[in-house]
């Protein structure tokens, strides 16, 4: 094991939706299930090959 400081990786995760097709009759939980799994797999993708800073999923369209 290496002494020292470890290196953290950071990202920002985000998504956005309208609720897809049939939006407005689809229940809320069900767009933020859609929501969870695809953020999901956005971290899953980025374990396999981490960066420091990424940007994942919507996170560009998303206003600070």
């Amino acid at each position: 094991m290496v002494k020292g400081h470890a290196k953290y990786y950071t990202f920002d995760a985000g998504r956005l939706s309208g609720g897809g097709y049939f939006g407005a009759y689809r229940s809320s939980c069900s767009v933020l299930g859609r929501i969870a799994r695809a953020l999901g797999k956005d971290v899953a993708n980025w374990l396999i090959h981490p960066y420091d800073e990424a940007m994942l999923g919507d996170t560009e369209l998303i206003r600070k």
